[in-house]
This record gives structure tokens, sequence and C-alpha cells, in this order.
């Protein structure tokens, strides 16, 4: 049993040193034999390689309206539509639909989520993002709107009190007549803006809605909470993410030698 376990040892020291420390070993030596030259063009490329990648990001950013256009699923909430490790990508574009109280069909851009879309939403002091579907939806008076409503009703009465006292028969009536046109054609205008949406959402593989991971004492999602709805994805791909996020020490280490391969890499 001893002379197996030593065997175990050496051949795991064996393979260390083989694939670990002398390729390390290999690219400080190449590192340490560059000239200033050299190893300013190399750090230079691992700038450009670096900001590259940013900028990619960015432009996905952009693209999508997304502020996070691609993530990995992190739970088995969502099981069997997504499981752990499937990279889903994300997008906040206006979409295309049909008015249906419209007598014309129009197209026009629709900005809210529907009930069924699967969203990645950020909750107020969460620092990791969540993948649910929306299980219900409404709009909701915002307090902003009965104000309005308010103080455009008082307005309204001092008008038509003024109207009253200054003009007398058909003139009167018709000009009331005229604003209460103008006034229904107003509140038909603004009654969408002065609504906002709120939704409530769920896991799939889950019992129970989402109100229990809301913020204390909320109970409905905003747009403002939707970081992107779900376009597309990829299974098992951000598998080596998990990894990474689990262990961090894996992680640094993967970045810190492919920075030295970058660094110690010699143009022909």
């Amino acid at each position: 049993k001893e002379s197996a376990s030593s065997s175990s040892s050496s051949k795991s020291s064996s393979f260390l040193r083989r694939h670990v420390v002398l390729p390390v070993s290999d690219v400080l030596n190449a590192i340490a034999s560059m000239n200033y030259r050299q190893l300013t063009l190399q750090l230079l490329s691992l700038t450009l390689i670096v900001t590259s990648a940013l900028m990619i990001w960015k432009s996905l950013c952009l693209y999508t309206h997304s502020e996070s256009p691609v993530v990995v699923v992190l739970s088995g909430s969502m099981e069997p539509a997504f499981k752990r490790g499937d990279i889903l990508f994300l997008s906040l574009n206006k979409k295309k639909g049909s008015r249906k109280n419209s007598t014309e069909n129009e197209e026009y851009d629709e900005e809210r989520t529907r009930v069924g879309e699967i969203i990645v939403f950020s909750i107020d002091g969460r620092d990791i993002p969540i993948v649910h579907r929306v299980i219900k939806s409404h709009f909701h008076p915002s307090s902003s709107s009965f104000a309005a409503s308010a103080s455009a009703a008082a307005a309204e009465k001092d008008k038509d009190e003024d109207v009253a006292t200054h003009r007398g028969g058909g003139a009167s009536s018709s000009s009331s007549s005229d604003r209460s046109d103008d006034r229904s054609g107003n509140e038909s205008v603004s009654s969408s803006s002065s609504f906002k949406h709120e939704m409530l959402t769920k896991g799939d593989n889950n019992y129970m809605d989402d109100i229990g991971l809301y913020a204390p004492g909320q109970k409905w999602l905003n747009e403002k909470h939707v970081m992107g709805r779900t376009v597309g994805y990829l299974p098992h791909v951000g598998k080596a993410t998990i990894l990474m996020n689990d262990h961090p020490m894996i992680k640094y280490g993967l970045i810190l030698i492919l920075g030295l391969l970058v660094i110690s890499g010699k143009e022909g």
C-alpha cells in the first residue's frame, strides 16, 4: 500500500512539473530575455486585446440596448427551458407589432414586456440578476398621473367658469363642447404615458412566484428592473464560467497564464 501511494504521488508531481512548472518557467525566461522594446510591444499587444474585447462588449450593449447582453444561468429554477450553465442572449430592442384598436392596422414599436417572455431582471439590494418568466402583468396608475389629472381638471373648471361668465348662449355651448373634445383627445393620448407597467415573475421549476425574492415591500416589477429579454441561448457553454465563479483562484490563474503567454510571444 505504501509503495502504491508513493508511486501515485510521484506521478502527480511529475505531471505538475511537466505541464505546469516547466511551461511557466519557460514563459518567465522568455520574458526575462526580452529587451525594453520587445517588452513594450508585447504589453501594447496585451492592451490592444483587452481594449478590443471591451469595445466588442460595449458594441453589443449599444446594439441590444441591454446593459448585459450575455448572461449565464446559475441555477436550475428555469428547467427544463434552461439549465444551469446555459448562456442566454438578451435584448431590449423595440418589437414590431400591429395596433389592434386602429382602423388602419398600422405597425408600431412596443417596448413593454409581455406575459410568457423570459426576462433577466435585477432587484435592489441583490448583486446577481435573476432569470425567470413573466406570468402576470397589468398597468397601474402612477402617482404623478393623479396629480396631473387633478390639476388639469381644476384648470378646465376655471376655464369653464370664466367662459360661462363672459359668454352666453350658443357660443358658450359650442366652445365648451370644443374644449371637451380637446380634453378627451388629450386624455386618450396621455393615458398610456400616465400608467406604469407592472409584472410578476416565476421560475418554471419553482412552486411559488418571485414576490419573496423582491425587495421588502415590493410586489411587482417595473420595466426599469428588466435588464433584457431572452432571444437565444447556447446550452452548457457557460459551465466554465460557473467553475471560475465557484473557484476564483482558477479564474485568476487563467488570466495570469494568458497574460504571460501574450507577453512572452515573439513576433517573427
